[in-house]
């Protein structure tokens, strides 16, 4: 059968990989490359013809040639943990999972491609498979990818304290930034496009595995005046900072403007999830705003429409430039939003739209 599905594979020598690429070939995807992460560079990027690149790779083996890769690449990333094949019971149907995420990531249709996998693991149990629809959730939380399957959008529970909301700062402003695939290309230009002193402060919540965040930060590091954070423990967010939510828990946001991360689990199906920040940080910050970037899936149009009940800008970036524009097409087809543009535009209007606001509540004191 012609092959509909072309891969490409960036991982260390192992046998995790050597069995990830033996499933994919048996479903007839095209694992047009297996390349090492050291050896990735522009021209691999620009050349190789592929649908979907997938990252197999630790946090241990990350290398500068895979910042450059995610900053440029036009195919999708899959970022997959290396020790997920391993942890799967049933493994044909864990790939045909993974080859349904990368179809539709690609743009591709799922039902286009039969899929006809064996098993090839070891020791796996002798019962029937498990009800796909019932071991969804837990399929996706072991094998974590860049983009989570598309689920309906449902109310997001509001996490931030009643002390907090009660309060709702009225001096520190505060956007939240979501982003998906293609996000942190797009981020980092927005955020390079930006002046140092910028009266803003920043939460960007990003769909990524929680392996990849610090690579996520030194990516937007260089090149600008932004003070950027990973959110580990408790912060006071300040004007000109950027905090990069967390993937493991949520977070919760304290009187006076603490954030720091909490015991609770984000809301399903997205880790981090834009919706729960959305939520929360409208319900502690009284000056707030929503810009949407890149991205796949719904994650963000709840929280972008109790934006707009509570008259609270919501921007997107425009179509020509999203590597994937799902997320803020979702956005744009169910709220009234503001402003759409490149993420230099959105850099522009944001500090002219801080100039005014200053100017206004300044008249008013």
């Amino acid at each position: 059968m012609a092959i509909c599905l072309r891969v490409g594979l960036i991982a260390v020598d192992s046998e995790q990989p050597d069995k990830l690429c033996q499933l994919l070939e048996q479903n007839d995807v095209d694992v047009v490359c297996r390349i090492q992460p050291s050896v990735v560079n522009s021209h691999t990027i620009k050349e190789t013809q592929v649908d979907v690149w997938i990252i197999d790779v630790g946090d241990d083996d990350w290398c500068d040639s895979l910042d450059e890769l995610v900053e440029t690449s036009t195919a999708p990333l899959f970022f997959n943990e290396p020790t997920a094949i391993h942890q799967q019971q049933h493994a044909k149907f864990w790939v045909e999972n993974l080859i349904a995420r990368l179809m539709k990531m690609a743009g591709l249709d799922p039902d286009a491609m039969p899929l006809h996998g064996e098993e090839t693991l070891d020791n796996l149990p002798d019962q029937a498979p498990p009800d796909l629809a019932t071991t969804l959730p837990e399929r996706i939380a072991t094998n974590e990818a860049f983009i989570p399957i598309h689920q309906p959008i449902t109310q997001k529970p509001l996490t931030t304290s009643a002390h907090a909301q009660a309060y709702r700062d009225k001096t520190t402003r505060v956007w939240v930034l979501g982003a998906s695939l293609g996000g942190p290309a797009a981020v980092k230009q927005f955020i390079q496009s930006l002046s140092a002193d910028v009266n803003v402060a920043f939460i960007l919540v990003q769909h990524i595995d929680k392996n990849f965040l610090k690579s996520l930060a030194s990516v937007l590091s260089p090149e600008t005046g932004i003070d950027i954070k990973l959110l580990e423990s408790s912060h006071h967010i300040r004007h000109g900072q950027l905090l990069i939510a967390p993937a493991d828990y949520k977070l919760s946001v304290s009187p006076g403007g603490f954030i720091a991360s909490s015991d609770q689990n984000w809301s399903s199906p997205y880790a981090p999830n834009i919706d729960d920040v959305l939520f929360d940080i409208a319900n502690a910050f009284e000056l707030t705003g929503a810009i949407i970037f890149s991205g796949m899936g719904d994650d963000s149009v709840a929280g972008c429409q109790y934006y707009k009940k509570l008259q609270r800008p919501v921007w997107l970036q425009d179509n020509e430039t999203c590597a994937s524009n799902s997320m803020p097409q979702a956005v744009a087809e169910k709220c009234e939003v503001d402003f759409i543009g490149t993420p230099k535009e959105l850099a522009k209007k944001l500090e002219d739209f801080v100039t005014e606001q200053d100017k206004t509540m300044n008249k008013q004191r």
